[in-house]
This record gives structure tokens, sequence and C-alpha cells, in this order.
């Protein structure tokens, strides 16, 4: 288990690092048809005409149809969350937390050092799957079986970590 606490550090670096390269960083990901249009398309959908059409109640000859802003952008690009999971500080300290808990799991495998390092998979893991989802549907087949990877490294921590709990 403590192989796959250092493999899965090891292959997220290679991940984010691809992703950066690639130039599908969260930094870089606004499309092309975001740049040629402008900031926000429309909605077709207007409440005033289908009001009008009911009945007439608040319909006004002269305003202008119920606009909803749609981002065209990539959201998960802004996302706080993300700039702060995918920064060189927080991929660091990922790195520096998986190497001590393999160390600690290497030389004491007891319930507290299980607990946590179970707690650290699961929460890993579920960031990794969010990330698979993107992947996927932002058509990155390559990053998207790394991320694949890295999420089945996780699970697979957790049935380490289940394994030992029960022999302990």
């Amino acid at each position: 288990m403590a192989l796959l606490l250092v493999l899965g550090a090891g292959l997220l670096v290679l991940g984010i690092s691809l992703e950066r390269v690639g130039g599908h960083d969260a930094h870089s990901s606004v499309t092309a048809e975001a740049a040629e249009h402008s900031e926000y398309a429309t909605s077709p959908h207007d409440e005033r005409a289908e009001q009008a059409e009911r009945g007439g109640a608040g319909h006004d000859d002269h305003a202008e149809p119920n606009v909803t802003p749609t981002p065209t952008h990539d959201e998960r690009a802004e996302s706080p969350l993300n700039q702060v999971l995918e920064s060189p500080a927080a991929l660091g300290g990922f790195v520096v937390v998986s190497i001590a808990l393999a160390t600690a799991v290497w030389r004491r495998p007891i319930r507290p050092v299980l607990a946590v390092v179970a707690v650290f998979a699961l929460v890993a893991a579920v960031f990794d799957i969010r990330e698979l989802g993107y992947q996927l549907t932002a058509a990155h087949p390559g990053l998207a079986a790394l991320t694949g990877l890295i999420a089945a490294t996780r699970l697979a921590i957790l049935a380490g970590t289940a394994q030992l709990w029960r022999a302990s």
C-alpha cells in the first residue's frame, strides 16, 4: 500500500504536468469559440412573450426579451477550488503528505494510521473522479485515461487499507 501512495502521487504530478504542457490547464482553457464570440450567449426563452400569448398581463411592446446570460467559457477554469488544488504548493503538499503516509503505513500499519490513509485516499478519489468527469467532457482521452488510473490507485489504496484493518 505504501507503494500505491507513492505511485498515486507520482501519477498525479505527471498528470498535472501533462495537462499544463498540453495547454489543457485551468488558466488556458478558454475555448476559441468563446474568444470569437461575445462573453455571453443568449437564451431564446422569453417569458414576457409567453405571458402575452396567455392573456397579455404585464406585456410591454417596447420591452426587451428576457435574456439569460450563459457563460461560453470553461467555468472549471475559474473555479477557485480548482486553481488551489492544481497549484504548485498544493501539489507539493500532496506529494509530501503521500510520502509521509506511505512511510507511516510501511513502518507501523496500526489502525490510527490506516484510518488517516483511508480518509486521505477517499478524499483524493473523490477529486480524481471529479477530474475524470471533466477530462471526459473536455475530450482529453489521454488525460482521462491517466486520471482513471490515478482514481483506480486511490481505490486500491482503500481496498488495501480495509485489508490491513481486518488483519490488525
